[in-house]
């Protein structure tokens, strides 16, 4: 027996195979080799052990035999965590059999049809991914196929069903993306009708709802940019606060900071601060920009003045 020899009571013996290990297919049940998949790769002996497909040819003698870095093995020029692309490019080995050519020449999804391990589901792409993804309201397959015939899944209270069994976060629901991929969490005569929670208004010209605090915050949460139209936005409540040219309102002492804290930068308007930035004390220096900083950041190799003024750092500093 290659492996395992087992004794019976009438003197005889049997040949088993240990765990992952089988009889080769020549009848004789007496020689065992390992059960490697498609997209593993058979060491010879002494152990014979598989290991992964990419692990061949990586530099790394993983067999004992070597089996695995033959002479025909490629001039390694990628490191142990990557694979080698026939062109000789390097990739993540993560990125091997994902459905996208990473290598440029197609080889890193070759032949990925047998590639996926146990508890991995193959994309239709023939990428491969973990079954815990699968039917999880997430589309990790390219072609979205890890979310589709999912009809039997129940979803939870925090998720919305789509018509084709998916699951998706509820907030993604009416937000004018089509992410159960068959638009049923896009229906136009529902999200027309739906009404926005307290906390939220809905976008001028669509059926969108948006947080309040996202109305005039100078960001686009409408995608027409109809929420941060100045003409809709509300005055600043007090003289405490400066409001941008896009709406946006900010504390009065921002302003003229040196900082952009308007999303447009109108509280940094150079006609306006001008006036407004203070005068410098005796041991600071003012910057061309009107900013005021410590004499001894001057000529101290650092741009201390910021926002692209170097007069702290003249060229005569070493003088």
């Amino acid at each position: 027996c290659s492996h395992l020899c087992l004794l019976s009571v009438n003197q005889s013996y049997t040949c088993a195979c240990p765990e992952h290990f089988s009889f080769m297919n020549n009848g004789n049940n007496r020689t065992c080799v390992s059960n490697c998949s498609c997209n593993q790769h058979r060491c010879g002996p002494p152990n014979e052990r598989c290991i992964p497909w990419p692990a061949k040819c990586n530099g790394i003698n993983d067999c004992e035999d070597g089996s695995d870095e033959p002479s025909t093995c490629p001039q390694r020029r990628c490191s142990s965590t990557q694979f080698q692309c026939r062109n000789q490019n390097c990739t993540p080995i993560s990125y091997v059999c994902n459905g996208m050519d990473d290598c440029g020449d197609n080889s890193d999804e070759e032949n990925c049809e047998c590639r996926c391990m146990p508890g991995t589901f193959r994309c239709n792409s023939g990428s491969c991914l973990s079954m815990r993804f699968r039917c999880d309201g997430y589309r990790q397959c390219s072609d979205g196929s890890d979310e589709l015939n999912c009809s039997n899944r129940s979803c939870t209270h925090y998720q919305f069903t789509c018509t084709n069994g998916q699951c998706i976060p509820a907030s993604y629901e009416c937000d004018l993306d089509n992410d159960c991929g068959d638009n049923s969490d896009e229906n136009a005569y529902f999200c027309r009708n739906r009404p926005c929670r307290e906390d939220q208004v809905r976008c001028p010209t669509s059926y969108k709802c948006i947080s309040q605090t996202a109305r005039c915050n100078g960001y686009n949460d409408c995608r027409d940019n109809s929420d941060e139209n100045p003409n809709q936005c509300p005055p600043c409540h007090d003289a405490n606060h400066f409001q941008c040219n896009n709406g946006q309102c900010i504390p009065r002492s921002f302003q003229c900071n040196h900082r952009n804290d308007c999303r447009d930068g109108s509280d940094e308007n150079s006609a306006t601060c001008v006036s407004i930035y203070r005068q410098c004390s005796e041991d600071e220096f003012r910057c061309l920009n009107g900013r005021c900083i410590p004499q001894r950041w001057v000529c101290d190799h650092d741009n201390d003045c910021g926002g692209g003024d170097t007069s702290d750092e003249p060229v005569d500093c070493g003088k």
